[in-house]
């Protein structure tokens, strides 16, 4: 089977950017807002319409609460006995902003095989009519192609059905479609894995393969869509479209990140923070995000005091994940997970590796220092900001942290004040606006572990870390701890090996053609996917 890429071919982010999905026929159980979610899984209920409903246990009992189950959206009518309705049904989806696709896919009833055999799409930019256009649907999954650029409002008209007395049954429209790549169109397909068991930085994990397409298809390949990569069937990874470069008709050279790489480009405000669980702080940062996430149970209700600066989501998590313990990680999964580095160790033998491997002693560390912070109001008001700002609202920033309550504005009116941002409302242009209020002070302090087993002449080596600054005195001992632990294992393995279902972040012992055996854990993983799970991967020497 080999390698597989599914390429959502969707205009990005429509779904997030609906504003609404309108239709008066539907059941009073309908929430049309499940509409904007991605592969909703509507059950298989039994009804009493005409030759639906098989006795061969297959199908479930209709929910006593439909309303809090995904049901997606049903008609209130049935079709008649020649399959029509006895008017037509509308839909009328509207975007706050304009988007681009290739079409439209809708997702009809998959168990019975019942779908909408006739139908009409228009797409606006506002009032103004771009296409219109009528489709035969001959599936219950159905692909209505059109390219339309920058639209804002589309209008479905249903006609009828394939089958006599049936509801409209919709569970998933897509603005594009999904197209499948196999090996045979594929000429390379490489896959990069990074973890930092310490969680010093989070790394982007890429994808990129160059397209040699069979089908006659032009493929647009927009920024942000995302490409989901299997190798017999496995989930490798969720990326999305970052380049693509296109060197004949059917020829195309794409890289796509993941869901890290997404979050490096949104900005986070920051605060300041008191026994705070990570729960609740990463679902402050993770707001917004159309992406799912996992924390572990047993970081959930770690509780993090002390500052976060404006920085973007990827920093911001990779600044929690420190100063918990955790690794922040989306390989082999479709959505984001926060956990504790596992100690169950794999395999590889040494027919799994190649020859060539390396084993590099890097230099020895005589000491890591590690600083702690902790902040206080200074209660005594300061000029936080003086300028001049344009007409209207504006974010003004801070270089330290202030207080939210008791910050005035003199010049503007104050709409909203938090710890390193306030926004305000200037009536004139070039208004002149000074802000005052109340600044955090910080004290410091300095955690030291030095490594007893330095031998006399062994040049000083010290790991210095200044830059988290959620470390607070409940939780320094252990984060120096870890961090002394992650440095003073100064060895790493690098060999190319066939991977069976190893992954980056896994303790991994591997037995070298000729260096010896070795066991830690996976940092990086450059896999070739074209016909085995070939890799190239690198071990931090060490249980850290």
């Amino acid at each position: 089977m080999g390698v597989e890429i599914r390429y959502r071919d969707i205009a990005p982010y429509a779904k997030k950017d609906l504003l609404s999905s309108e239709a008066e026929d539907k059941q009073p159980f309908v929430d049309m807002d499940q509409l904007k979610r991605d592969a909703l899984a509507v059950g298989k209920y039994a009804t009493l319409e005409q030759d639906y409903w098989y006795l061969d246990g297959s199908f479930t009992s209709f929910p006593d609460n439909p309303e809090t189950c995904d049901m997606g959206w049903w008609s209130e009518q049935m079709s008649g006995e020649d399959g029509s309705f006895a008017s037509d049904i509308i839909l009328t989806r509207t975007f706050e902003h304009q988007h681009t696709s290739v079409g439209i896919s809708l997702t009809f009833d998959t168990f019975a095989e019942d779908y909408c055999a006739s139908l009409n799409v228009k797409w606006y930019r506002d009032n103004r009519l771009l296409y219109s256009k009528d489709y035969q649907p001959n599936a219950a999954v159905f692909y209505c192609a059109q390219n339309v650029e920058n639209f804002n409002k589309i209008i479905i008209t249903f006609y009828s059905m394939n089958m006599p007395y049936r509801y409209l049954k919709v569970s998933n429209i897509d603005d594009g479609v999904i197209r499948n790549f196999t090996a045979g169109e594929l000429r390379s397909v490489k896959v990069l894995e990074e973890v930092s068991p310490i969680s010093e930085e989070l790394s982007i994990n890429t994808l990129s393969f160059e397209l040699d397409s069979a089908q006659d298809t032009e493929y647009l390949f927009q920024k942000k869509q995302p490409l989901e990569v299997r190798f017999n069937d496995e989930l490798i990874g969720i990326y999305y479209v970052d380049k693509a470069d296109r060197a004949a008709k059917s020829q195309y050279s794409v890289s796509a990140e993941d869901y890290i790489g997404l979050l490096d480009k949104v900005r986070y405000y920051g605060g300041i923070y008191t026994d705070i669980t990570v729960e609740d702080l990463v679902e402050e940062i993770m707001a917004g995000e159309n992406i799912e996430f996992v924390i572990d149970e047993n970081l959930c209700t770690y509780k993090l005091s002390g500052y976060l600066p404006i920085c973007t989501k990827r920093e911001a998590l990779a600044q929690v994940a420190f100063a918990c313990g955790g690794i922040v990680d989306d390989s082999r999964s479709s959505t984001l997970r926060i956990y504790h580095a596992a100690n169950q160790v794999s395999s590889l033998s040494a027919s799994d590796t190649f020859d060539g491997g390396k084993v590099t002693s890097g230099d020895i560390i005589t000491e890591v220092h590690l600083t702690s912070y902790s902040y206080y109001n200074s209660y005594a008001r300061q000029e936080l900001f003086k300028g001049s700002v344009e007409a209207g609202e504006t974010i003004i920033t801070f270089q330290e942290p202030a207080c939210p309550t008791g910050m005035q504005v003199e010049g503007a009116q104050l709409l909203y004040a938090s710890y390193n941002y306030c926004v305000v409302n200037a009536v004139n242009e070039q208004a002149e606006v000074t802000i005052s209020g109340y600044r955090y002070q910080v004290n410091t302090k300095q955690h030291s572990k030095k490594n007893p087993n330095i031998l006399m002449g062994v040049a000083e080596n010290i790991i210095e870390v200044q830059e988290c600054t959620l470390i607070s005195e409940s939780n320094a001992s252990e984060v120096l701890e870890r961090v002394y632990n992650h440095y003073i294992n100064n060895q790493t393995v690098e060999t190319k090996a066939v991977l069976h279902s190893e992954k980056a972040g896994e303790l991994l012992h591997v037995v070298m053609p000729w260096q010896g055996e070795y066991t830690g854990r996976i940092v990086k993983n450059e896999m070739d996917l074209r016909y085995k799970k070939i890799a190239n991967i690198k071990l931090k020497v060490g249980d850290v």
